[in-house]
């Protein structure tokens, strides 16, 4: 698939190097990153990757441009749009989840998402971790989890202090992955958490 990817060493708990090309460097050499899966769900025989979007991975844009329009009816040609804007860019990143060489969880960190151009002072975070999504069969798995911590540990190996999320469905399970709200807001008829990582 031309992919850059990354292994679940299952038996300690880690992300493991299962190709060191791709352009992001991820990540840095020697680094790791725990990951928290379900013992009781997913087992030692499964295989899970973490695969970092490249330009070139059409059929996975696809697949996610059809997941974002079943889950958000965010329209497809929209989220083809970003995704390739987004693995155009250095300084953004998309990682996909696969179960088995099956894709099935997804997730990024963007320069802009769409509640700064209803509240433009937010424009303050730089990097914000959206769309975070799972197939509704693996769901409660603690797939999602492990694609965050990823993408957490990625910032933080590039320097970042912190990532920003807003949501109003899932502030239970960022707040249990370290995440704190740092304000309440109302918007589109929405009542939004914002939350921040300090990584």
């Amino acid at each position: 698939m031309g992919l850059s990817n990354l292994a679940v060493d299952y038996a300690a708990s880690s992300l493991l190097f299962a190709d060191r090309e791709c352009p992001l460097s991820i990540p840095p050499s020697g680094s790791t990153c725990i990951v928290y899966i379900c013992p009781e769900i997913i087992t030692p025989a499964m295989n899970i990757e973490l695969h970092k979007l490249l330009p070139g991975n059409t059929g996975l844009i696809h697949q996610i441009a059809d997941w974002y329009l079943e889950e958000w009816k965010i329209p497809v040609e929209k989220t083809i749009r970003n995704l390739e804007a987004v693995t155009a860019c250095n300084d953004q990143i998309q990682v996909v989840l696969l179960l088995n060489e099956i894709p099935v969880a997804t997730g990024g960190v963007y320069h802009h998402v769409g509640l700064l151009d209803r509240v433009p002072r937010l424009n303050t975070h730089r990097h914000w971790l959206a769309l975070v999504y799972t197939i509704r069969e693996h769901r409660n798995k603690g797939l999602g989890a492990a694609l965050c911590r990823y993408l957490e540990d990625y910032y933080r190996d590039q320097g970042e202090a912190s990532l920003a999320l807003f949501t109003d469905t899932a502030e239970r399970l960022y707040a249990r992955l370290g995440w704190e709200v740092m304000e309440r807001l109302e918007t589109g008829g929405r009542n939004l958490a914002v939350m921040q990582k300090v990584l």
